[in-house]
């Protein structure tokens, strides 16, 4: 039955009379199926009949018109029902009155009822925007049915609305009402203006147009905007608002990449509304301030490490995207960048490659996309170094056999590389690796004089400069002093052959430190021993490789001094002398030139190396020493061959002169099987 009632359409009056016996077993909320007003519970054994009413107001209560148990026979109904009928009249609506933007007051008179249409349940109101055609869409409101005046909200200000009311009872709706218009008053936009655009941007200047707000948010009719506008990194109220009656505004005197918060309001008569935020930058240029904090961080000598900040954030105009560094040395007067070196968005380099001590000024600017800024200035001088280039101008302006003078100037300006403080000067002959004299002098001092030099000799002059580093490389120069007479007599004199009336000799020249220039001759005179004579013969001969001479016409057993000099161009130095008599030997049988050979030198022992028995020789400079002390030592000459003895002589060792022979004898032997001793008077001779 509840789905059959669910497919009737409304409005419907259903009469429906049920009759039933009530029954333990019978639950008594199967009516409420049918009607929710029926009762729960039933007496038993009894008979029920009862009227229910399903209609357009829901569903009515029962009406019952008796009971009856079973032995009184079925339950007989009898009641009188009055079917309702439908509202036929219309209220009255007398006024609709705005009370604010968004409500309006209506009062009505209320429409005639009688028992079949019953009292009036609610009414609807009916209102919509007169600008609407058609009631289709028509907004419904219920209103209590005992009232005749009620405020209906949720209007749309600035409109223009077509209300209508009509009662709702038991049976349905009744016709409306007439129709009353009546506009609710402005106020202010519910919105910003919309389609904001920037149709022209410069660097200083935006040019910003709007249209009004959205129609269904104008409130009113628009009268004018607000445009407020501030930099958008500030964060406080804006307040410097200008009010126009146009849809454009432009504003100017702006700086470069200035981004901008644009706040527009738009005005009814009423007041402004809420703003539309809309944001703009202008366009960028190059920086108009250099890079902050700009300095060297470490200076070395060939480098400078730089370190900056980017310029001021309201100087930038516009995103730092590289730096350009300009190195030139410091000059009064600007000249081209010794190097430009064109960087990525970083603050830091290091300038390598640098001269040492050099003033340099460094500029460092920062670039947009437009282009580069003024730049910031390090001015800063790379550190002392040792010079890289030697002294110049290094000359020799005066020299003799003894002393030379030199001046030279200082490195060129470009090598010096810091502060001069010193020089040092050595002279060395060659190819010497020592300096004969070294030393140093002051920076102030350009010149020296080296004396005490030999005369004739090659010297090579160096001179350096140096900073508080050290010093720099030499200049060098090279000078050979005049020449001088010899300051050493001729070496190696000997005399060679001897009889009674001639003396052979020879000699060479004097040792090469004491020569002092080119021996060109040689001067000789021979004189009788004794201090009153004189020279009686002199003689000059051309100086050669081998140098000998002869005097003949001698005395007999005369004793004789030879005197010889040699000669430069600058004159004669001091003699040698040769002291002989005639007839006599002269020469050591056992000297180093002698024709008696090493191997014919034997000895009862030699300590070591270096002491073998023909290191005897009496003009050699090592010894012969025997193997420990004994007395039967001895050594032992060859002289392959008979020769005339005149005289034995020996001399000790300055390297052993803690050990000595005290005496020793002389013996000889023809065939080295028969040896005899020299005796004198017939005594063998022991020399001590």
């Amino acid at each position: 039955m509840a789905e059959f009632l669910s497919t009737i359409s409304k409005p419907s009056i259903i009469l429906m009379v049920v009759y039933f016996q009530a029954h333990d077993y019978y639950p008594g909320n199967s009516l409420r199926s049918i009607c929710p007003n029926a009762l729960l519970h039933y007496t038993s054994m009894e008979s029920w009949s009862m009227i229910c009413l399903y209609g357009f107001g829901g569903t009515m209560p029962w009406v019952t018109s008796r009971t009856s148990n079973g032995k009184m026979g079925p339950a007989e109904i009898g009641a009188h029902i009055l079917l309702p009928k439908e509202l036929e009249n219309a209220p009255v609506l007398h006024t609709v009155v705005p009370t604010s933007a968004l409500s309006l007051e209506l009062e009505w008179t209320a429409p005639d009822t009688d028992n079949y249409t019953g009292e009036i349940l609610y009414y609807q109101v009916c209102y919509q925007k007169s600008s609407i055609s058609n009631d289709i869409n028509c907004t419904l409101e219920s209103v209590d049915g005992n009232l005749i005046q009620a405020v209906m909200s949720g209007m749309h200000p600035f409109q223009e609305y077509r209300v209508k009311i009509r009662g709702v009872v038991a049976l349905g709706y009744g016709p409306f009402s007439n129709v009353l218009l009546s506009t609710t008053p402005e106020t202010e936009p519910s919105s910003g203006p919309s389609s904001i655009h920037f149709p022209r941007v410069s660097t200083s200047s935006i040019f910003v147009t709007w249209s009004m707000p959205e129609e269904q948010d104008r409130n009113g009719i628009i009268r004018q905007y607000s445009v407020c506008y501030q930099t958008t990194e500030n964060t406080d109220p804006c307040n410097n608002a200008k009010i126009t009656d146009n849809t454009w505004f432009e504003l100017n005197g702006l700086k470069p990449y200035q981004k901008i918060t644009f706040q527009i309001k738009a005005a009814t008569s009423v007041g402004f509304g809420p703003a539309t935020i809309a944001y703009q930058t202008t366009l960028p240029s190059a920086p108009d301030g250099p890079p902050n904090e700009a300095r060297a961080t470490h200076v070395k000598t060939t480098n400078i490490s730089l370190s900056w900040l980017p310029p001021d954030s309201e100087l930038r105009n516009g995103r730092i995207t590289n730096y350009t560094i300009c190195i030139r040395v410091f000059s009064t007067s600007p000249g081209p960048c010794l190097r430009e070196v064109s960087l990525s968005n970083q603050t830091d380099y290091t300038a390598t490659g640098l001269k040492p001590y050099t003033k340099y000024i460094i500029k460092i600017s920062a670039g947009t996309e437009i282009g580069f800024g003024p730049p910031a200035l390090v001015v800063n001088t790379t550190s002392e170094a040792e010079p890289t280039g030697p002294p110049t101008d290094l000359q020799v302006t005066h020299f003799t056999h003894n002393y030379i003078d030199i001046t030279w100037s200082s490195p060129d300006p470009s090598e010096v590389n810091g502060v001069l403080t010193k020089y040092s000067v050595c002279i060395r002959t060659q190819p010497s690796s020592f300096c004969l004299q070294g030393l140093t002098v002051p920076f102030t001092q350009t010149s020296y004089t080296f004396s005490g030099l030999r005369p004739y000799v090659i010297y090579s002059i160096e001179v350096r400069a140096a900073t508080v580093v050290g010093f720099g490389p030499q200049a060098n120069i090279s000078q050979r002093t005049v020449q001088s007479e010899p300051s050493g007599p001729p070496t190696r004199k000997t005399v060679t052959f001897v009889n009674e009336s001639m003396i052979s000799f020879s000699w060479s020249a004097p040792e090469p430190e004491l020569q002092n220039g080119v021996i060109i001759h040689y001067s000789m005179c021979i004189r009788e021993y004794g201090p009153e004579s004189t020279c009686t013969r002199a003689a000059q001969i051309s100086a050669s490789d081998e140098n000998s001479y002869t005097y003949n016409g001698l005395i007999p057993s005369k004793e004789y001094i030879v005197v010889i000099k040699a000669a430069t161009t600058v004159g004669l130095g001091p003699p040698a002398f040769i002291q002989k008599t005639s007839g006599e030997c002269g020469l050591p049988v056992l000297y180093g030139g002698g024709h008696v050979s090493d191997d014919s030198f034997s000895a009862s022992g030699f300590l070591s190396r270096n002491y073998e028995p023909y290191q005897a020789r009496i003009d050699n400079d090592l010894p012969w020493c025997d193997r420990g002390t004994r007395n039967n030592a001895y050594i032992q000459v060859d002289f392959g061959g008979s020769l005339k003895v005149l005289g034995v002589a020996t001399k000790g060792h300055r390297q052993h002169w803690q050990s000595w022979v005290f005496s020793y004898k002389v013996s000889y032997s023809i065939d080295r099987v028969n040896w005899k001793y020299v005796n004198v008077s017939g005594k063998m001779v022991r020399i001590t």
